[in-house]
């Protein structure tokens, strides 16, 4: 069973995680989350090109970014359980 876990201070980093971020208000979300100060964004999505796109225009709106495909069920648990966001 997953649990979610609080963040852990008002300080801590913030890591936001965006399916359907390849375009449309995906891609729209992941640009808005990217500018809060301190937060990383996960763009998933299923097109790689486009998920790449938004993912840059993360990071020009100065966050950190990474794309991954969200259609793989491994990526989305290591997302999760290995980034401290849910404990097993």
């Amino acid at each position: 069973m997953l649990k979610i876990q609080p963040m852990a201070s008002a300080n801590s980093q913030k890591v936001a995680i965006v399916t359907g971020g390849s375009s449309g208000i995906g891609r729209a979300t992941a640009v808005v989350l990217a500018k809060e100060e301190g937060t990383k964004v996960v763009v998933a999505a299923r097109r790689e090109k486009e998920g790449e796109e938004t993912a840059q225009l993360v990071k020009e709106a100065g966050s950190d970014s990474i794309c991954k495909d969200r259609r793989d069920k491994r990526i989305t648990h290591t997302l999760l359980v290995d980034g401290g966001i849910v404990s097993r």
